[in-house]
């Protein structure tokens, strides 16, 4: 037994055999201990022993960080590289619709010429504008379009197919 002298303390106090870091905490003990309890357990030993054990728990406690570091990092890449499939489909769809409405703005424009070519053959007294989309009912029976005044709205009709005859007619003349 040591004699611990101080002016107020005056206790006794029994030396503790100093042991390897190992011996006298294991590693799953030291992670799992919180700070509080880790330095009532290492009370009475010596400094460097204390010393080395927090400097091992420190280490310990680094590398579990590390690991749930890297583990957090390969979900995220893979989670990243599943949105970028999935954004590449969306781009390859947006291509292919893109595709289809350019074919499509071309088969008007091609349409629009040739009707401009129908119109320019008949003049610009036969051509009408109409201020809404064309009907049935718009037509007479020679599939020609009245004025204005004789339109009813009975609701559109497939319009396209519609002038797409009317020019087929004049076409044909």
């Amino acid at each position: 037994m040591v004699r611990k002298a101080g002016p107020t303390n005056m206790k006794m106090r029994q030396e503790i055999p100093v042991q390897p870091p190992e011996q006298v905490i294991n590693d799953d003990e030291l992670m799992s201990f919180s700070v509080r309890e880790l330095n009532r357990r290492l009370r009475g030993l010596p400094k460097d022993q204390v010393v080395q054990l927090k400097q091992r728990r420190r280490t310990l406690k680094n590398r579990g960080y590390a690991a749930n570091c890297r583990e957090k990092r390969v979900t995220q890449k893979e989670s990243l590289e599943v949105e970028q499939d999935r954004l590449k489909m969306e781009v390859e769809k947006l291509a292919v619709e893109n595709a289809r409405q350019r074919e499509a703005l071309d088969d008007l424009h091609r349409k629009y010429k040739s009707l401009l070519h129908v119109t320019a053959k008949s003049g610009p007294e036969k051509i009408k504008v109409l201020s809404g989309p064309l009907t049935i009912a718009d037509l007479n029976k020679d599939n020609t379009i009245p004025g204005p005044s004789h339109r009813q709205q009975d609701g559109p009709v497939a319009g396209v197919m519609v002038k797409q005859e009317i020019v087929d007619q004049r076409l044909g003349d």
